[in-house]
């Protein structure tokens, strides 16, 4: 009896390993249409109001789903406070829990967030189309390369609880 409780134990042990990977592949493509579709939803915002980049970044972080959300609020309290444009999207990368971005994503943000505000409005909408386009670029990168990889971890997962069950048994 304990040999099949162990062998289910390990079975659904190395199940749930897989499907976390898995699970986090898809949080992160999430993460980085949410915060494309913020950073469109601001270049929109700034283009027809009057608002100040901070109330812009919290009106648009209200309207999508954390943690993309509180990254924008994080960044408009941080250029309310004063901080440098060039480090404020550090203080709001601290200051916001459950953003993790593939490289190209990362580097995508960093730079919207850097160049935000900083020129006329025709440069502004060159600069942020840019930054949209490369946030879209590292999300179809990052699909590509990670879709079979996600499905393969919960294939190989189970295959290995099924190796370890047998291996048990």
């Amino acid at each position: 009896m304990l040999r099949v409780i162990g062998g289910v134990l390990v079975l659904l042990g190395a199940t749930g390993i897989g499907y976390g990977k898995t699970r986090q592949f898809y949080q992160r493509m999430a993460l980085l249409r949410e915060l494309r579709r913020g950073m469109e939803l601001v270049l929109c915002e700034m283009n027809y109001t009057l608002y100040s980049v901070p109330k812009l970044l919290s009106i648009v972080g209200s309207n999508i789903k954390n943690p993309g959300g509180a990254y924008l609020k994080n960044l408009g309290q941080a250029i309310e406070e004063g901080i440098p444009r060039h480090k404020a999207h550090t203080a709001a990368l601290e200051r916001t829990k459950g953003i993790s971005l593939p490289k190209d994503g990362l580097m995508a943000l960093i730079e919207w967030s850097t160049a935000l505000g900083q020129f006329d409005p025709e440069g502004e909408n060159r600069m942020m189309k840019l930054s949209i386009d490369r946030m879209e670029q590292a999300l179809r990168t990052y699909g590509e390369e990670k879709t079979q990889i996600s499905k393969s971890y919960t294939l190989l997962s189970i295959s290995a609880g099924l190796a370890l069950l047998i291996l048990i048994l």
